[in-house]
């Protein structure tokens, strides 16, 4: 009887809990490009992947990874493979095998998320994993992103093909180029959606740009919203933010802030006739399958 109670008693306790991690995802994007995330885990965008024995299709094939698959990334190798114009290396990988033994291979590049969303949602007594996977690969010659579901690992919908426009960098991801993704829940939209974002961040010495791309994931299937960009360099920049409405408030509405600002460069003296942020304000509305811009206002 006492075991019982205890049993209870905890059970109670984790459910006290549960809500506060509902909604919180983790989210993880490919610092194995340049060997930061050598010892990371990431998760496989492709579905039956072989491992090899060397990072070569000609290599012996020692196992196989589903889609959603955890691997750590162990090295990343000088072999490049290409597939359907895209190139990229193969990387040494730790991963589980069908009975939980850990074990070493590689894997090619192309065939691991670029970035990932994971998050359990606790709402009902069987809790829900989900995962929003990004592959990068070409569409006639171009770099594109695409966008795959699973719950529980089980694929439910994958995005098109989605060539952002202005974006020429993330095909090849060059060594001063970055990767940031992040998620917005909570929103108060009428139609439901969380939005994730995609930043490419490029080094370029006196002036850094940060192309930022938001997708809108309405619990089934990832969208295309918009592209935005700010930059930063000696003497100012374009600051960027963006205005969601708050939870309960039943609005389609959100607001991109961008502020253009200039500040003293080198020994120039304080001017606030000179330095100072002028904003712009752009109102966008999110339809349920796509954005639409309402109106422009600077400020």
């Amino acid at each position: 009887m006492k075991k019982n109670i205890f049993y209870i008693i905890v059970l109670f306790t984790l459910l006290l809990f549960i809500p506060l991690f509902a909604k919180k995802a983790e989210v993880n994007c490919g610092g194995y490009y340049y060997n930061s995330g050598i010892g990371k885990i990431y998760y496989m965008y492709g579905d039956k992947v072989n491992v090899r024995q060397e990072p070569s299709t000609n290599g012996k094939k020692i196992g196989q990874l589903s889609i959603g698959a955890a691997v750590k990334i162990l090295e990343k190798t000088d072999q490049i493979w290409e597939m359907n114009g895209h190139e990229e290396e193969w990387y040494k990988v730790e991963y589980a095998d069908a009975g939980g033994k850990l074990k070493e291979g590689y894997v090619w590049g192309g065939m691991i998320a670029k970035a990932s969303w994971v998050w359990i949602e606790t709402e009902n007594l069987i809790p829900k994993q989900t995962m929003i996977l990004m592959g990068v690969s070409k569409s006639g010659g171009v770099p594109s992103l695409k966008f795959r579901v699973l719950q529980n690992y089980r694929l439910i919908s994958e995005s098109e093909e989605i060539v952002p426009p202005g974006n020429q960098y993330f095909g090849s991801m060059p060594q001063n180029f970055g990767l940031t993704a992040g998620i917005y829940t909570d929103i108060g939209f009428k139609h439901p959606a969380d939005i994730i974002y995609i930043g490419f961040y490029m080094d370029g010495g006196e002036c850094n740009r940060n192309q930022i791309y938001y997708m809108f994931y309405d619990g089934k299937k990832v969208y295309y919203g918009l592209q935005a960009e700010s930059t930063a360099g000696e003497g100012g920049g374009t600051s960027l933010s963006i205005d969601l409405p708050k939870a309960g408030a039943n609005s389609d509405i959100f607001t991109l802030v961008y502020g253009d600002y200039c500040e003293p460069y080198g020994d120039e003296e304080f001017d606030p006739k000179i330095h100072k942020t002028e904003y712009t304000k752009i109102k966008y509305q999110w339809t349920g399958k796509s954005v639409i811009q309402l109106d422009h206002k600077d400020e």
